[in-house]
């Protein structure tokens, strides 16, 4: 049995690796960590840069680069990179021990550790001074200026008489996201571009070849697959005999543009294709330094005038004079305050068009200014809203119709509840309570036919209450309360209650003397979230009040109104001091139709 060998230091990978790295004499392969400080150091960095491994560890590696690039902080924007991206391609001058140059080729990729975490960097770094020298001369050979090629963050290429590339300037290489112009050199420069682009290229080159400038757009990917759209000149360049010796392109990248043009288009068509679904929306546009406003077809045909005097501009007063005499002082007050303030210009006015036909138009607006403040243009849509208001106008004649007969219906059972009443041997106090009660009915009815039959004012039917039940007499009445809206539904039922509690405090409560009063308040409280109205009615300074020995009439209409049909909490007092009538409800519930 042979003796074991000595044992070595790592595993057979590591030592592989090892051994490769100090074997690759023509790169510079070197460790950092996370502050960029050397950690390791093969035997092509010391071939190349000058510095022993054991005299550059632990110093930072911007030493390797030159002061110009330290001082604009070159070796920190690497590293930052390779951090955010995985790895970070660099081309550029770079320093040796001896204070010599060379033009380093390289990448910097980042170094991770067993559980995957980021530790450091690995920095590869290759000497490619003779093949720049050779790309400088060769440029020096075609006449070209190699600082303003090299100093340019265009896409510059110089391509032979076939369109072959032979050479890539460094703003080039960074636009095709290149490391090194070697696989495209000697390739056809219309090979880049995408295939339906590629008969636009070779126009241009053919173009060039003549003697003219070349020029398109379009869709070339780099080298790491992004796709861009560039805007391409192609540029003859003369010989020493005057003629056409090569080709340079100059490309700008112009994909952000295009994107922004495509999103313009598209909005525009949206704009567009809005316009002609709802066709009586016109757009006007007023250039104020000029002292004209430009209207679209749809303008011209709501003012109905000629489209092409619209759309060439007439000045700022002329569709003034179409506006209707009695609304034209509104408009031009809000014109005015627009001016002023600053606000969102919001009218809906008539306008008399020049065949005598009347229109109600809705135009909306507002100023744009410069940065000192100065107006320059006042621009907005103008919509015809005839047909709305005419639908309102016909909806409100029916309404008032409506109104009217529901009034003679209420007169007529009056007059019929009243002769039957009669021979029946009813008492003069029914035959009036019952009359009463129609009539506040009736007076309902009429604060709903203001709001249409949706909604009512609570003050309104308060106030209303109040006069009939005051007779005249001030102070009477106490309200208390910010004006809420009411359903028609809750406004009918609280205008009977207030109707019954009335008529009963005029009888036997505080309205009975002279020195009573009932104090009504209201109010909007949150409740878990959700808005009540909270409602009282307090009688103060009237008789000692006895409690009924039975329920009602107007009991049961409270309970019937708001127990049931509202779904409130209610409460009826008769404290000795005077009756109290509460109620409290969701706010949302009272206001449904």
């Amino acid at each position: 049995m042979s003796a074991s060998p000595p044992s070595q230091p790592g595993t057979f990978r590591e030592r592989f690796l090892e051994a490769l790295i100090e074997s690759a004499t023509n790169y510079a392969i070197i460790a950092l960590d996370l502050d960029g400080r050397v950690i390791s150091w093969n035997e092509g960095a010391r071939r190349i840069l000058g510095w022993a491994e054991a005299e550059i560890r632990g110093k930072p590696a911007e030493v390797m680069f030159t002061p110009e690039d330290r001082k604009h902080g070159a070796d920190k924007i690497e590293m930052r990179t390779a951090l955010a991206e995985g790895r970070s391609a660099d081309e550029r001058w770079h320093q040796r021990k001896d204070g010599t140059r060379f033009w380093g080729s390289g990448e910097m990729m980042q170094l991770r550790g067993p559980n995957g975490e980021v530790e450091g960097f690995v920095k590869i770094v290759r000497d490619r001074t003779e093949k720049r020298r050779a790309d400088e001369a060769r440029l020096e050979a075609l006449g070209l200026n190699t600082l303003i090629l090299n100093s340019s963050r265009d896409c510059i290429l110089v391509l032979d008489l076939e369109g072959r590339i032979e050479f890539v300037s460094p703003g080039g290489m960074e636009s095709l996201e290149m490391a090194e112009p070697a696989p495209i050199l000697g390739t056809p420069w219309t090979d880049l571009w995408a295939e339906e682009d590629r008969t636009t290229a070779a126009l241009a080159l053919a173009t060039a070849r003549g003697g003219q400038l070349g020029r398109f757009q379009g869709v070339c990917s780099t080298w790491r697959g992004t796709q861009k759209c560039w805007d391409m000149m192609v540029s003859p360049l003369q010989g020493p005999d005057g003629s056409v010796a090569r080709l340079v392109t100059a490309g700008r990248d112009i994909t952000d543009l295009k994107q922004a043009e495509t999103r313009l288009a598209r909005s525009e068509e949206r704009l567009s294709l809005a316009l002609r679904a709802a066709p009586m929306v016109g757009i006007w546009d007023g250039d104020l330094a000029a002292g004209v406003v430009y209207g679209d077809a749809n303008i011209a045909r709501m003012y109905g005038v000629n489209p092409e005097d619209a759309g060439q501009g007439q000045p700022l007063g002329y569709y003034a004079q179409f506006i209707h005499p009695e609304d034209a002082p509104a408009v031009r007050a809000a014109i005015e305050r627009v001016y002023e303030s600053g606000d969102e210009f919001a009218e809906e006015y008539r306008i008399v068009r020049p065949d005598g036909e009347m229109r109600w138009v809705l135009a909306q607006g507002r100023v744009v200014r410069n940065a000192a403040g100065k107006a320059l243009r006042f621009n907005g849509a103008s919509l015809d809203v005839t047909d709305r208001r005419m639908g309102e106008e016909r909806q409100r004649l029916l309404m008032e119709e409506l109104a009217h007969r529901v009034k003679n219906t209420l007169t007529v059972v009056q007059a019929i509840v009243s002769q039957t009443l009669r021979g029946s041997g009813a008492t003069p106090e029914a035959r009036e309570a019952l009359s009463t009660r129609l009539l506040a009915l009736s007076n309902a009815h009429d604060l709903l036919m203001q709001g249409q039959w949706r909604e009512a004012s609570l003050k309104a039917l308060v106030e209303g209450s109040a006069r009939v039940h005051a007779h005249g007499e001030a102070g009477r009445f106490r309200l208390q309360g910010a004006d809420v809206m009411l359903g028609s539904r809750s406004a009918l039922a609280l205008a009977l209650v207030l109707h019954e509690l009335a008529t009963n405090a005029v009888k036997y409560g505080a309205l009975s003397v002279s020195q009573g009063q009932v104090v009504v308040s209201w109010e909007t409280v949150e409740v878990e979230g959700e808005l009540w109205l909270r409602f009282k009615w307090r009688e103060v300074g009237g008789p000692t009040v006895v409690p009924p020995t039975r329920q009602g009439f107007g009991s049961r209409l409270i309970e019937r109104s708001f127990g049931q049909t509202l779904g409130s909490t209610i409460r009826l007092d008769y404290a000795e001091t005077g009756v109290t009538f509460t109620f409290e409800a969701p706010l949302a519930g009272l206001q449904q139709g």
